[in-house]
């Protein structure tokens, strides 16, 4: 007899390796996977890792317009250096990444 366990949405009698519910037609009856301790670690220095490459890319890419701005150049070269910090804010960004995981 196949081992039996409890839907997680209905609460009904299933067997251990069905794949939905045959009762509610839940798709994942063993309930919602729960990460451990440490891939939710991993997930949430990814996740900074995203948010900082981010931030510095857009950082970049205002300093490039700032500073054309302030110089007194025209739009194309606002644009132009906007686009360069655009094109050097991601490896800044991956530098910056890979120092913080160094210093841990």
């Amino acid at each position: 007899m196949p081992e039996l366990t409890d839907c997680y949405d209905c609460d009904s009698p299933i067997s251990f390796s069905a794949i939905t519910c045959p009762h509610c037609g839940s798709t994942e009856p063993s309930g919602p996977y729960r990460h451990s301790r440490k891939e939710q670690k991993r997930l949430g220095a990814e996740a900074r890792n995203d948010n900082r490459m981010v931030f510095i890319t857009v950082v970049c890419i205002a300093v490039g317009i700032i500073v054309a701005a302030l110089t007194g150049h025209g739009i194309f070269f606002a644009a132009s250096l906007g686009v360069l910090g655009a094109l050097v804010g991601p490896p800044v960004a991956f530098v910056v990444n890979m120092l913080w995981a160094l210093r841990r």
